[in-house]
């Protein structure tokens, strides 16, 4: 993972993209911003000031965007190019994003959110809402605690699933310290009710006692929700598996005016768990919504289910791409906007990182992409 102070980022004369840059979401991120006005001046600069990621309009002089890209990612294999294209996209622009071997394709006007994503997500930096924190572990006896190591697989506000490096059976009663970054810890009493042994240790499922609702309310913004008010709309960030398990009603009084969703952590959705996401749509008292940076698991289900976008569009979202040749595969971040300015509506291939063969949606793209059915045309 990359550090923010470590971020340098090339970017092409756009003052759309230079203004996104000093909007609330970017100003307390201490990057450095390196502007190029050609695609020649940016070869040349990418191979001096070595940055971590360039966004470059497709339509530069000199060298266009497609041919400073192919230049840079061979300079600099590490280095995630972004290019920048603007109106409808035609087969021949569709034809030099697969071959140039840019990571991302972004469409112009847009809004610094939508940015600050794509930025986040292409250099794998933490993103608003995704809280980090810390565990450890114990085990209770009538000779007191032991201290085992382990880690946690899955959170949520009535247990957590550990993977622990010592044998730990049903029935056995267990200390969790949650240390989220930046607050107080949480202590909370788990007794094992399942228990898999594994070549070192094992692995279980641990139920919490009754927690004060305190606690529960921290752990909810922990596992399952937090909303975030430093952009330009509340955005709430949706996290971890929606099963029958899961209740939105201790959310509902947050969800008020114009609101944007981000899915990206949203790991599973089960047919209970459509339901409860489509109710908790109906009953929110929005004014209007989009859904950012929405997971694979999140566009499954909205490509099947009528009603798991309720009144509100997918702005951008994750797909599954891979290379027939040597197998590689990899998730994407797509824009909605960027397939609505196609004649076909269809995705962007990419060039594969491993081999430099073609890198396609791993789908049948009629099928992974029916939630367009709805989207009207840009």
């Amino acid at each position: 993972m990359i550090r923010w102070w470590d971020v340098k980022l090339l970017v092409s004369n756009n003052s759309g993209i230079l203004r996104h840059l000093g909007a609330a979401s970017f100003r307390n991120l201490p990057m450095e911003v390196v502007v190029v006005t050609g695609g020649g001046q940016a070869v040349t600069t990418a191979e001096r000031e070595q940055p971590s990621l360039c966004i470059l309009d497709a339509e530069l002089s000199e060298l266009s965007g497609y041919q400073a890209a192919h230049r840079i990612k061979s300079l600099l294999p590490a280095c995630r190019v972004v290019l920048v294209l603007g109106g409808r996209i035609t087969a021949e622009q569709m034809r030099m994003v697969a071959e140039c071997g840019c990571d991302e394709i972004l469409i112009a006007p847009m809004e610094s959110d939508q940015l600050y994503d794509v930025v986040a997500i292409q250099l794998d930096v933490p993103r608003r809402g995704s809280q980090r924190f810390d565990i450890d572990l114990a085990l209770l006896g009538q000779e007191g605690q032991r201290a085992i190591r382990g880690r946690v697989s899955n959170l949520s506000v009535d247990g957590a699933r550990l993977v622990l490096d010592a044998e730990v059976g049903e029935g056995a009663v267990m200390r969790l310290d949650i240390r989220p970054a930046g607050e107080p810890p949480m202590t909370i009493r788990a007794r094992v009710v399942w228990a898999q042994r594994r070549e070192g240790g094992s692995t279980v499922g641990a139920a919490f006692e009754e927690l004060p609702p305190a606690v529960k309310g921290r752990l909810a913004r922990l596992t399952q929700w937090e909303i975030v008010h430093d952009t330009e709309r509340t955005r709430i960030v949706i996290k971890g598996d929606i099963t029958e398990a899961t209740s939105f009603d201790d959310l509902l009084p947050a969800v008020v005016g114009r609101v944007d969703f981000d899915l990206s952590q949203v790991r599973y959705m089960n047919s209970l768990g459509v339901r409860e996401w489509i109710e908790f749509l109906l009953r929110a008292p929005i004014q209007g919504y989009e859904f950012h940076a929405c997971s694979v698991a999140f566009v499954l289900q909205a490509s099947l289910v009528e009603g798991v976008t309720g009144r509100g569009t997918i702005s951008s979202f994750f797909a599954p791409y891979a290379c027939s040749r040597c197998d590689y595969q990899d998730e994407r971040l797509l824009q909605t906007a960027a397939i609505l300015a196609t004649d076909n509506r269809q995705p962007p291939a990419f060039s594969c990182p491993r081999c430099g063969d073609r890198l396609a949606l791993d789908d049948i793209p009629e099928r992974y992409l029916a939630f367009l059915q709805s989207t009207p045309s840009e």
